[in-house]
């Protein structure tokens, strides 16, 4: 897993200048437009022209549907988090798709000690394998292709039905201990 953290400023491609590479989406025309592909292609050039070919994307909301319909999630919260009158405490907990939101989307601004954009990044990766590992563990893996169909329109992909199936196949041997995960700094 590589992340490429979205205030970079780089060459967003089609546009003149350097901006913050999430300003790739918006230039692309969002959801509505080729925002996904423009993404894709800004991401390649920061990658030195690896070719970005498939892409899935969803909205937060979206998250919090797709770890309910898993049933969860079991991890670690390192440190206790208020997002608005929502509560996280430390230790390992069983979190629902609101919860997970609620970690995934947690700043420093309100909860002091938990450090800038790129640790939020970090917990969102250690989230994701984790989500991963479990739903693998409990053969939910499988499920993935009918959940993403079922949310047609909110789940943004250029990944055919069975592309996505034949990943999901692979993913059910992957070993989580070898997914690297790195963060250009």
């Amino acid at each position: 897993m590589v992340n490429i953290p979205r205030d970079s400023y780089w060459g967003i491609y089609e546009t003149p200048g350097y901006y913050k590479l999430n300003m790739s989406f918006y230039a692309g025309g969002e959801l509505e437009g080729a925002g996904f592909f423009y993404t894709a292609k800004s991401m390649e050039g920061v990658l030195g022209g690896i070719p970005i070919d498939y892409y899935i994307g969803v909205t937060m909301p979206v998250v919090k549907e797709i770890v309910d319909v898993l049933g969860g999630v079991d991890f670690e919260i390192e440190k206790k988090m208020v997002m608005g009158d929502r509560v996280l405490n430390q230790g390992m907990q069983h979190l629902d798709g609101q919860q997970a939101l609620d970690y995934l989307r947690v700043r420093q601004k309100r909860n002091p000690g938990m450090g800038n954009d790129i640790s939020r990044v970090d917990r969102q990766k250690e989230f994701l394998i984790a989500l991963f590992s479990q739903a693998k563990d409990s053969k939910k893996l499988l499920s993935i292709p009918k959940i993403i169909g079922a949310m047609e329109g909110r789940v943004y992909t250029n990944m055919t039905y069975q592309q996505l199936s034949a990943l999901v196949i692979f993913g059910t041997g992957v070993d989580t201990e070898k997914i690297g995960m790195y963060t250009f700094k």
